[in-house]
């Protein structure tokens, strides 16, 4: 598996090189150091991940798993924004080299697909896990969500967010929701949120909103333990306690950060990194057949 994933990296760097000498202003030197830069992160990404999360599982025949209605489908929203946002990674790389727009755009999203489905490869041979089409089919369309607008706009007029609050979930089952608060907010889908926010005066066309504005809309889940076998969850669990998971639908506002005008160097980079989080804003929140209100949520 280590050889396949440096090989398609090798591959996919020499096809790229190959397929813009058409570009004239192609900077070379710039190429060369980004898809170097590129192979050596993505086989070493594999690598620890083969260490971190794989080596301790018995591996097994290539497989497929349908795991499409675990964790209320949280973790396959995760999957798009990861995509969505090395998309955009890469696809400012090849700009970087000088690559056309187009190209940019095409050649990045679509290596960041692949290299979010490669993820698949490990899982197919895992005898815990399974290759899952549904962890494919959301990469792309995280992939398809950033491309499509970048080649039909030229910007992200709709992008997706995180947030995460910490929840008292882990506590009953910290090993698969997070021994401390840095491994719950990668773990917990409890305390995460995903949203898709959307920029106002791109939308409206209304001159007088504030560039940097976004209305959002965001989803969750709540009392989620166990991926789907709720029996299996109440094991974890003190005798007297019972509980039942339900979706959470969000409206919020939001700020797109790299819209906010600044002479700063430093505040301009800061926003561009951070811009991924939601913004703390007030949020009406619908759960359990309830409408409420947060005073301000993350």
């Amino acid at each position: 598996m280590k050889t396949i994933c440096i090989l398609i990296s090798f591959v996919l760097t020499n096809y790229l090189y190959s397929y813009s000498q058409s570009d004239t202003l192609l900077n070379k030197k710039k190429l060369y150091w980004f898809s170097g830069i590129s192979v050596v992160t993505y086989s070493g990404t594999m690598l620890l991940l083969n260490q971190a999360w794989y080596k301790n599982y018995s591996h097994s025949n290539f497989h497929f798993f349908d795991d499409s209605g675990e964790w209320l489908q949280m973790d396959k929203i995760g999957h798009s924004f990861s995509s969505y946002y090395l998309s955009s990674i890469i696809t400012n790389g090849f700009r970087w080299t000088n690559l056309n727009q187009k190209k940019s755009v095409i050649f990045g999203s679509g290596i960041a697909f692949l290299t979010m489905s490669g993820i698949e490869i490990f899982d197919g041979f895992s005898s815990k896990w399974g290759a899952s089409l549904t962890d494919v089919t959301t990469n792309l369309g995280g992939s398809i969500l950033y491309a499509g607008q970048e080649l039909a706009f030229k910007k992200q007029i709709c992008c997706l967010k995180f947030s995460y609050h910490p929840t008292g979930w882990s506590n009953y089952r910290p090993d698969a929701l997070g021994n401390n608060d840095f491994e719950s907010i990668i773990k917990d889908y409890n305390g995460q949120t995903y949203w898709l926010s959307c920029n106002l005066k791109d939308i409206t066309a209304i001159k007088k909103i504030p560039g940097w504005l976004n209305i959002a809309f965001g989803y969750s889940g709540e009392a989620m333990i166990e991926g789907i076998d709720h029996s299996k969850g109440q094991e974890f669990l003190p005798s007297n306690f019972t509980y039942i998971r339900y979706r959470q639908y969000y409206f919020s506002l939001d700020a797109d950060l790299t819209k906010i005008k600044t002479k700063s160097k430093i505040l301009k980079t800061i926003f561009k990194a951070v811009n991924f989080l939601k913004v703390p804003f007030p949020a009406i929140v619908l759960e359990n057949k309830h409408l409420g209100v947060k005073g301000v949520y993350f």
